[in-house]
């Protein structure tokens, strides 16, 4: 029977349609949570978008989150203001964290365990929110999981000392090395990821292998590393001095909340979730049971360094949003996933050691798998839809501003000067990659023509609206007034 299966060409093409079928998963949530829900800009991504100038980029509190921003500022000079090109950042890098959950599942499970977890946990957790939010959110877990993956091929050297000696070897190390050197700089200008180095200092107290491998390395392999480390950091050690506020930043430190477990709560709350931006819980109830199996079977194999590093990462995350008061959809996303795959691995693996020989009972085990994929992976995707479409307190945050305004312009050819007031200037000055005329609203110029913002028309003293244009989706409908100067 096994001959007769693996004759088929579907059976030999089967990773490669599961690949296939989680990047279309992948690219299909993510324009469901472009252009569906909530299809729009919250206040913080104007905000954000609003505090970007690459002059100032280096300096002060801009510093923080960078590499980000500058992407974001990229994005916005060659795609001009548009939802997209706020977004883009987070896309690319969610994108980019999700293949990175990939290949650590793929390296410490099997292929099979990270196609299954990759399809649930991009469904049902709050990562596909992020990744449509246009603020640099999704980087502590981008960072996390870069990190690990670079410390995944480190540990590769583990084994023996004549390992290292090999050519081949060396010369990868001699690259792994100085971009992990460069990875953990960068990442120190992301909040909260000041704390990740208390992984590598647990894991090289509390477990041999890596004291092991710590000592194999000598300076003169680590200097590179360490001196890419300090290059990406010195700047950001340079406005420290002069402006020492910034470490409270990066620290991320906030009011302790009335109830210190709030936010630990919020991750099982199912019965009442608070409208905030990141809905509660952070995974549904069904990858949640999964995520504690995984855990029980981590612990059953707590010796392990993978085991050691999961539960040291959970320990490092639960202080952080327990302590800093942050929302756990950010902060213990990247623990939890990992127990999910775990969980995932133990329930398949006791599956088929039940029957080792007999298949029917195995492809049974088979399809009732999958058919918990697909179910999980559905309610997800409708519990986030729905939340973000028709919950009043989270689809009221997002404006449809800039879809308003392009669509004003396509119909009115006539009409290309915008007129927005002092404190919105520097979020719409990036439509001027569109070719558009943007001015900060002045009572002393006269305007024939204009479409002016809420605020400028607001500020405007004795001018008539001729046309007002209004966004079904807010309270506060009235965005943009059409002013056309009486000709009589």
């Amino acid at each position: 029977m096994k001959k007769q299966i693996i004759s088929y060409r579907l059976y030999n093409w089967r990773y490669t349609i599961a690949r296939l079928s989680v990047v279309g998963l992948f690219v299909g949530l993510a324009s469901l949570m472009f252009w569906y829900a909530p299809a729009g800009l919250r206040q913080a991504e104007i905000d954000q978008v609003a505090s970007l100038d690459f002059k100032t980029l280096f300096s002060g509190q801009n510093i923080i989150d960078f590499p980000y921003k500058l992407l974001q500022l990229a994005s916005l000079k060659v795609f001009g203001l548009s939802n997209l090109a706020v977004k883009l950042p987070s896309l690319l890098f969610g994108g980019l964290s999700l293949l990175g959950f990939f290949w650590l599942i793929a390296h410490w499970i099997n292929r099979k365990t990270a196609l299954i977890a990759s399809a649930i946990v991009m469904s049902t957790s709050q990562l596909m929110i992020m990744i449509q939010d246009g603020t640099p959110g999704i980087m502590f877990i981008f960072w996390q999981i870069v990190i690990m993956i670079l410390l995944t091929k480190v540990s590769q050297f583990l084994p023996s000392l004549q390992q290292l000696k090999a050519n081949k070897n060396k010369a990868t190390l001699a690259l792994i090395l100085p971009a992990l050197g460069v990875v953990l700089g960068l990442s120190v200008y992301t909040p909260m990821v000041l704390f990740l180095p208390l992984l590598l200092v647990g894991l090289a107290l509390g477990h041999p292998k890596p004291r092991l491998l710590i000592k194999q390395f000598n300076l003169r392999l680590m200097l590179p590393g360490i001196i890419g480390f300090i290059l990406i950091i010195s700047p950001l050690i340079l406005q420290i001095i002069t402006e020492p506020a910034i470490i409270k930043s990066l620290i991320n430190l906030q009011p302790a909340p009335a109830n210190i477990f709030q936010p630990l709560t919020d991750v099982v709350n199912f019965w009442s979730p608070r409208p905030e931006f990141l809905a509660q819980p952070v995974f549904g109830l069904g990858a949640l049971v999964i995520a504690i199996i995984g855990a029980f079977s981590l612990g059953q194999q707590y010796f392990s360094v993978r085991s050691m590093a999961i539960f040291y990462l959970t320990l490092i995350n639960l202080i952080i949003c327990l302590s800093l008061a942050h929302n756990p959809s950010i902060v213990l996303w990247l623990p939890l996933a990992m127990m999910v795959a775990y969980g995932i691995h133990s329930i398949t693996l006791s599956w088929m050691t039940i029957f080792p020989l007999n298949p029917y009972p195995r492809v049974f085990g088979s399809l009732v798998i999958s058919l918990t994929v697909v179910i999980l992976s559905l309610t997800g995707i409708d519990i986030l839809l729905k939340n973000y479409a028709y919950t009043p307190n989270l689809a009221h945050q997002f404006r449809q501003d800039l879809h308003l305004l392009d669509q004003q312009l396509r119909t009115d050819k006539t009409t290309d000067l915008i007129v927005a007031d002092q404190a919105e200037f520097n979020f719409y000055k990036h439509l001027k990659r569109n070719n558009l005329q943007v001015k900060i609203f002045d009572t002393q110029t006269d305007y024939s023509q204009a479409i002016f913002t809420k605020k400028a028309f607001q500020n405007s003293v004795g001018l008539t609206a001729s046309t007002i244009i209004n966004d079904s989706h807010r309270q506060d409908s009235d965005r943009f007034y059409l002013y056309q100067k009486n000709q009589n």
